[in-house]
């Protein structure tokens, strides 16, 4: 059976007698008639909205109209309005197009009435080609689990994990240590309230004890992850406890334990193989102070045997979770028991001691996965002028933090009054961070914590001398208060940061000698203790997660996303992540990042997830196998199927087009916006260059829709832009093939102007970069075609670089007057 003929209707919106007061609308509609497969025109006035869905319903049906294009300025609801109208007349959405006039200069009225008509019916002709090769589409729906993975028990994780129960999701929680809370359970105070930070977390936790649907998983990690956003099939290994859940915490079990550890508080983890990783190994009387990323490299290569630090906190073999007790079960770290001591497991009144559990590895499936794997402090032993490892009485500001929480639960040696007995305490801020050779970047965070635990030694003892030494003080928003509270306390400010620390052999105090610039003259401090204040950095779990989970990191080592518009996505679709493992940040910095994370993740869960149509397809006739378009994507979403051509995960998919835009051979298309669309455009203006003079070049921009066409649009408005130029619109400058720029220089356009993000602002990663990347293929095309390689112009342009466009412009048109018109111009 022959295919019926396609019918084209346009209609021509002309509220308020727009179009008409700048364009001859009786020269354009009869352009419009006699083009190919239109088989209506109509305009339509100020009465459009409220009479079009009785004209859809007789037109449609009746005349056979199998697609639509409206020519004229709508807003977004009218669009949809109209769509819906469309829809139910039995148009498929995706055989609409719109077409804006003023988006290409030809409302403004202070060009040249000739040029704007003949320009005007160049532009119909140019979208009336697109509208004929436009295909009826349909989205699609993928399976998807309900379950959410949350990698991380920190104050981010619990939160995230908090909201998904609430609304009905099931959540797998895995933590590496022994009990929840991560590094917020073991500060002494929260700011500005200086309320109990175990008060927060357990409040949160409360709830979460009382869901079904929390799965908690602590002494474990993701060891693999397979699958993709809906359908995600991660690989757990669980330590084993030695003590399962008839556990209720009485600890008669630690009154017989022969074995006191070091360190009450430093986190009891799951440790996986060493070949799973790559991380430094510290053993369990050690300070967790191991550093991510390149840092964590950097410093396992110059590690040697951690400092054994004099400890007063101390711990049983077997003892509650740390660092919070959650779950209420105790843990056994078994590697220190004597070979034959079973006393714990002979008393336990509930016979929950279990020594011969061993590990295991389980997999759970989930719909999208959440990370928020905290941070760690800079290691401090890297700053040898400060002493830190060589003496008690210098300590990092987590541990002045166990200080100042010390209470009987957490005390077994140390007299209650340590911290009131104390005369004089000193704390540098900036201490590895802000500094070239170790952290570039500031933490944020670290200036307030150290004006709470000023204020908290002043409430418990007012008379303490305090000493800060300092850059610059940097205490955002409210936190400002604190700072003023502990001047007024008598804290002592120095603008200098000790390039020393002694020690006097007498009286074995800590001598720190600085320039008071305020009082000009130095000044000696003999301090009983000295805190640091380390920066962040990204946690030794976050570096494991990223090699598991293949998430890139950014320079400093924090997860990568794109901070300004979508801080909580990672690189790869359906894995979010929240909290200090993004970037540092206070706590309610981090519960707000999960709680956006949790957010995003309900997209990939439940019913299933609704993919657009819009995804690229593959010609496995024109496909070479070269793979250039499986190594560039930018979200690493394509495979190679039997055949050895590349398929794209649709879950995973976000539709950018840098797979079209990279293919040498043109096999790649995206839907609905396919590369032979785009050139039966290109071929229109090609064609009719004529509507300028011929001492007039045009430009053909090929424009990123999230960026450069914002501004060349509002510049448009503006009636800033010459009628030299022709715009189209890209889903991302890196889904321009170069087939495109070849075929518009060919055909006689002068220039080709590429309007892309600013640099590191793409919205797909590196698409700016891609498709800058691909001009020197470009550059021996176009020598091989006589061509100037200057007649191809790329800027960077964001929403509002409205000026920046016009300048770009104006510089390429310029050019172009001084190099004459292009060679193959008819």
């Amino acid at each position: 059976m022959a295919a019926q003929p396609m019918k084209i209707a346009v209609f021509f919106n002309d509220q308020g007698g727009r179009l008409s007061a700048a364009l001859d609308m009786e020269k354009l509609m009869s352009v419009a008639a006699k083009a190919k497969g239109v088989a209506k025109t109509d305009i339509v006035g100020d009465s459009f909205l409220d009479a079009f869905p009785a004209l859809a319903g007789e037109v449609v049906p009746g005349e056979g109209i199998d697609r639509v294009l409206f020519v004229g300025g709508f807003t977004d609801a009218q669009k949809k309005a109209c769509a819906r109208t469309l829809v139910d007349a039995g148009i498929n959405p995706y055989m609409v197009e719109w077409f804006d006039p003023t988006d290409q200069g030809l409302l403004n009225t202070a060009l040249d009435q000739t040029v704007r008509d003949k320009k005007a019916a160049v532009m119909l002709k140019m979208v009336l080609a697109r509208a004929r090769s436009l295909e009826p589409l349909a989205p699609e729906t993928l399976p998807a689990n309900e379950r959410v993975l949350i990698v991380g028990g920190g104050v981010s994780g619990i939160h995230a994990a908090a909201s998904l129960t609430r609304l009905g999701k099931p959540v797998t929680l895995v933590e590496k240590n022994s009990g929840l809370g991560g590094k917020v359970a073991q500060l002494a105070r929260f700011y500005p309230r200086m309320c109990d930070p175990r008060c927060g977390l357990e409040h949160v936790l409360f709830g979460l004890a009382d869901s079904d649907l929390l799965d908690l998983r602590t002494l474990a990690k993701v060891e693999k992850l397979g699958g993709g956003p809906g359908r995600f099939e991660a690989s757990i290994r669980q330590a084993p406890r030695y003590v399962d859940e008839r556990c209720d915490g009485c600890g008669v079990c630690q009154t017989v334990c022969p074995i006191e550890l070091g360190d009450a508080v430093a986190p009891v983890e799951c440790e996986l193989p060493v070949e799973a990783f790559s991380p430094v190994q510290m053993p369990i009387e050690a300070e967790e102070t191991v550093a991510p990323s390149e840092i964590s490299e950097q410093v396992a290569a110059e590690a040697t045997t951690p400092v054994e630090r004099p400890s007063r906190f101390m711990r049983k073999a077997i003892h509650p979770a740390l660092p919070m007790a959650y779950p209420i079960q105790f843990v056994v770290e078994r590697r220190h028991c004597p070979p034959d001591c079973r006393e714990c497991e002979k008393i336990c009144p509930r016979q929950a001691v279990r020594l011969e559990q061993e590990e295991k590895v389980e997999s759970v499936e989930a719909g999208a996965v959440l990370v928020t794997t905290g941070f760690d402090l800079y290691p401090m032993e890297r700053l040898e002028e400060y002493g830190y490892g060589r003496h008690p009485g210098v300590i990092d500001n987590l541990e002045m933090e166990r200080v100042l929480a010390l209470d009987d639960a957490h005390i077994a040696r140390l007299d209650k009054s340590f911290a009131a007995g104390l005369t004089s305490v000193g704390f540098i801020q900036c201490a590895g961070s802000r500094d070239e050779r170790h952290l570039p970047y500031c933490s944020s965070v670290c200036c307030s914590a150290t004006m709470k635990q000023i204020l908290e030694l002043k409430r418990i003892n007012p008379e303490v001398a305090c000493y800060v030494y300092f850059m610059h003080i940097r205490t955002p928003g409210f936190d400002e208060g604190m700072y003023r509270k502990a001047r007024e306390a008598g804290t002592v400010f120095i603008r200098e940061r000790p390039a020393k620390v002694d020690v006097d052999p007498d009286s074995g105090k800590i001598v720190v000698e600085s320039l008071d610039v305020a009082l000009g003259r130095k000044v000696r401090a003999e301090l009983d203790l000295l805190v640091l204040a380390g920066g962040m950095c990204p946690s030794q779990g976050t570096t494991e997660a990223g090699k598991v989970l293949g998430l890139p990191t950014n320079e400093h080592g924090f997860f990568e996303t794109h901070r300004q518009c979508y801080p909580a996505e990672s690189q790869r679709p359906g894995i979010y992540v929240g909290g200090c493992a993004r970037e540092p940040m206070d706590v309610a910095q981090s519960i707000e990042s999960g709680a956006k994370a949790a957010l995003e993740a309900l997209g990939f869960l439940g019913a299933g997830i609704r993919v657009e149509p819009t995804y690229p397809t593959f010609n496995d006739k024109k496909c070479d196998q070269c793979g250039r378009c499986v190594e560039e994507c930018p979200f690493a979403v394509l495979t190679y199927n039997e055949k050895n051509i590349p398929v794209p995960d649709l879950a995973k998919c976000r539709q950018c087009g840098n797979c079209m835009g990279i293919c040498p051979k043109t096999a790649v298309d995206l839907k609905h916006r396919t590369i032979k669309q785009y050139a039966g455009q290109v071929e229109v203006v090609g064609e009719n260059t004529s509507f300028l003079p011929k001492s007039e070049p045009i430009v053909l921009a090929f424009l990123c829709e999230n960026d450069a066409w914002l501004a060349a649009r509002e510049a448009q408005a503006q009636g800033r832009v010459p009628a030299n130029v022709v715009a189209l619109k890209v889903p991302c400058a890196g889904a321009l093939n170069n087939a495109l720029i070849a075929d518009a220089l060919s055909l006689g356009v002068d220039a080709v102007f590429i309007g892309a993000c600013p640099d590191e602002t793409c919205h797909y990663v590196k698409g700016n970069q891609l498709i800058r990347k691909r001009h020197d293929d470009l550059t021996d095309k176009l020598k091989k075609m006589s061509m100037d390689v200057e007649r191809v112009v790329f800027a960077g342009l964001g929403p509002r670089d409205v000026d920046a466009y016009v300048r770009a412009i104006d510089d390429c048109i310029a050019l172009l007057k001084e190099k004459g018109p292009n060679p193959f111009k008819m």
